[in-house]
């Protein structure tokens, strides 16, 4: 069966709560009118355009002389700020909304929104609720108040379907390939004869009603929640979508790679103390900070960088689904990661903060090609606790199969306790399935994050490091004896790694590769082997220092 290809979303009703406020905002406006709104005569209008007043004093059956009358008196519209702000702040976001969007993305599945709202009112709603702009940031196409995007053009409002064709057209996918979330009448009127499939979300004040019901048996599925789409047992969701991918959640820091050429590298480096080919470790942050402001002066290129979110990006390429927890700037290195993990299909988890993007500076020896690394962090420490507890970030968290850590987040508060939380909460609160990996990361690092390690070692199910980190922890944990004489047989390194698989979870595994000569794996009952590593003429190398 050929699955769905695009998910289009009507707003007031199916994303968030808003009809409501909407009602009583008309009844306040008609009352002192002697006139009575009400949630009945409501259900007529709700998802149309241009509805007010004119089309409510109709269902009010006034007379012509009357509404000439009231139309004196009441707003040519309902969009106002007072409206606005009365909405506002009772808006909440529907149950499931954020959760079904998320996992929509980590699919890579297009999406768009659909509303009748008028374009200055969205934006108002956004202004008032960060939340809201938040959960629209991923609908890339949005047809708002039936404005085609494209050209400014005012097209036929629902129950036309007018909208959900240009919807289609815009996303480039045949309207018969896109499922519509709606709530209204008017709604799924438009979706349907626009050929999408369609599925009716109903409100709870408009269940029971005989004229909308006629109308929501026409829909192709009908839910009682967007989050009964969700649920495990939810056989909907595999025939719209199909089975799901693993999916694997990273958290790391996010950076952008400066790459510069320098001739006569080595002299610009002696003042460090460092010599070309070499990571900048042991530095003060100001010196750090001037080789970086080094590359910044002349970069031959900047792009997206980062050990765990290169791996997701290329397990992304795999056909697993991918989302990356950290923190970026507001800049436009900020900019370059968010826009590198959407084009590789990873869903950017990311806490935006006032500091610079964290920024690894390549210098590159314009003779021999050596490259020598400084990092500076950044707002990549910025990210904290409370972070993890976003909805738009604990959905997919708690829908994981795998949390990858890297040891780079553990080297200093709040990131420390931002991972173990982390580490707690996927356990915790995922299904059984859930597996918690870690990567050693870096040999210099490991005194500094020893002890969080070992906080993070009984719970993980998979360990990844190269051999120099290896023999760097074996010292650290006082396997001296061993770790002496690792680097010259194979037998001590295997040795070492099955004493490190055996801190692992019960079952858990320790994988530890040494370049082109063969890669070594241990399990925690002992068991340890090595497999030659293939060699390829063409080897894309995407990952990079953090």
């Amino acid at each position: 069966m050929e699955r769905y290809k695009a998910v289009i979303f009507d707003l007031d009703g199916v994303l968030v709560d808003t009809e409501g406020a909407t009602c009583e905002w008309i009844a306040q406006l008609l009352r002192p009118h002697g006139l009575q709104w009400t949630r009945e005569l409501h259900r007529r209008v709700a998802g149309t355009v241009k509805f007010f007043p004119e089309r409510c004093l109709e269902l009010l059956e006034v007379s012509a002389q009357r509404k000439a009358e009231l139309l004196q008196w009441l707003p040519p519209r309902l969009t106002s700020p007072e409206y606005n702000d009365y909405v506002g702040e009772r808006l909440a976001i529907k149950a499931g909304a954020v959760a079904l969007i998320q996992r929509l993305q980590s699919l890579q599945i297009p999406l768009a929104l659909c509303t009748s709202r008028k374009g200055d009112g969205l934006q108002a709603l956004m202004d008032l609720r960060v939340e809201l702009a938040e959960l629209l940031q991923a609908l890339k196409v949005q047809v708002v108040g039936a404005i085609d995007p494209r050209s400014g053009q005012q097209l036929k409002g629902k129950p036309d379907p007018e909208v959900y064709s240009a919807c289609a057209e815009i996303l480039g996918v045949e309207a018969s390939r896109c499922v519509v979330f709606e709530d209204a009448p008017s709604g799924v009127q438009s979706a349907k004869a626009a050929g999408c499939f369609t599925v009716a979300v109903p409100e709870m004040w408009m269940i029971g009603d005989p004229a909308a019901e006629e109308v929501f048996a026409l829909a192709d599925l009908r839910l009682e929640s967007l989050e009964s789409l969700l649920q495990p047992e939810a056989s909907a969701w595999t025939g719209l979508f199909g089975p799901l991918p693993p999916l694997l959640v990273g958290f790391g820091n996010p950076t952008v790679d400066v790459i510069s050429v320098i001739d006569d590298l080595g002299s610009h480096l002696l003042e460090f103390g460092l010599s070309p080919g070499t990571e900048a470790t042991g530095l003060q942050d100001s010196q750090k900070v001037a080789l970086v402001e080094l590359a910044m002066k002349n970069p031959s290129a900047k792009v997206a960088g980062g050990a765990c979110m290169n791996t997701l990006r290329v397990a992304s390429w795999w056909g697993l689904r991918g989302a990356f927890i950290g923190a970026i700037g507001r800049d436009m290195e900020g900019l370059i990661i968010q826009e590198a993990l959407v084009d590789a299909g990873v869903v950017p988890l990311l806490k935006q903060v006032e500091k610079n993007t964290g920024i690894c500076g390549v210098l590159v020896d314009s003779k021999n090609r050596d490259r020598t690394l400084s990092m500076v962090r950044g707002a990549a420490a910025e990210l904290d606790p409370k972070w993890l507890e976003k909805s738009s970030v604990s959905c997919l968290v708690n829908e994981a199969s795998m949390v990858y850590i890297t040891s780079f987040v553990l080297t200093s508060q709040p990131r420390i306790a931002a991972a173990e939380a982390l580490a707690k909460s996927a356990l915790r609160n995922s299904t059984s399935r859930t597996r918690l990996c870690l990567n050693l990361s870096s040999a210099g690092l490991l005194r500094r994050v020893k002890d969080s390690l070992l906080q993070l070692l009984p719970e993980c199910s998979f360990l990844f490091g190269n051999c120099g980190e290896l023999r760097a922890f074996a010292a650290l944990m006082g396997w001296t004896a061993i770790a002496a004489t690792a680097s010259e047989s194979d037998l001590d390194q295997l040795e070492l790694i099955k004493r490190l698989a055996a801190m692992l979870k019960p079952g858990g595994m320790a994988v530890i590769t040494a370049g082109a000569e063969p890669t070594m794996v241990a399990t925690g009952d002992g068991y340890a082997q090595c497999f030659p590593v293939p060699l390829w003429q063409h080897l894309c190398q995407t990952a990079s220092k953090e």
